[in-house]
């Protein structure tokens, strides 16, 4: 299991690295309107280097072979370790870098007639978003090892 916290820090400090950035480049307040179009790149490129690592890494581990199953186990660990983690991430990321996140994002939606002012407010909330954020990383992990799993199985001896 070492790998999989290993790999769960680095994908925990990565996302944190990437929200500052975020923060401190616009795509949180004067370029909102971009943000979309770097966020869910960002985090499907992540997630599928980090979990190509790992389970590449679990499979040296094991003299250079790793079935599917194996590699699934990796995956679904890693995935849970990621999400044990990330709520500490995200709430010292909303606490202390940028406590305005949900009001920002929330005041856009509305600006630009995507949401009503009640529908803003319930959406972008710190406890919808960590959910949402859960249930993403937690389906992006899956498939990230559904389809690591099944490209490196052709290496098994």
């Amino acid at each position: 299991m070492k790998t999989e916290i290993k790999f769960a820090f680095l994908y925990v400090i990565a996302s944190f690295i990437w929200s500052c950035l975020e923060y401190l480049t616009g795509l949180e307040s004067t370029h909102i309107n971009l943000h979309p179009y770097f966020v869910t790149p960002f985090y499907v490129l992540l997630t599928a280097v980090i979990y190509v690592l790992a389970i590449r890494e679990k499979r040296a581990n094991h003299g250079g072979s790793i079935s599917f199953s194996k590699a699934l186990v990796t995956g679904i660990i890693l995935s849970v370790f990621i999400l044990a983690l990330n709520p500490i991430s995200f709430y010292v990321f909303n606490r202390f870098i940028n406590p305005n996140f949900f009001k920002d994002f929330g005041e856009y939606k509305v600006r630009t007639g995507n949401m009503t002012k009640d529908a803003a407010e319930a959406y972008y909330n710190f406890y919808n978003l960590l959910i949402r954020g859960s249930i993403y990383r937690l389906v992006m992990g899956i498939v990230a090892t559904l389809l690591t799993s099944w490209l490196i199985k052709k290496n098994v001896s």
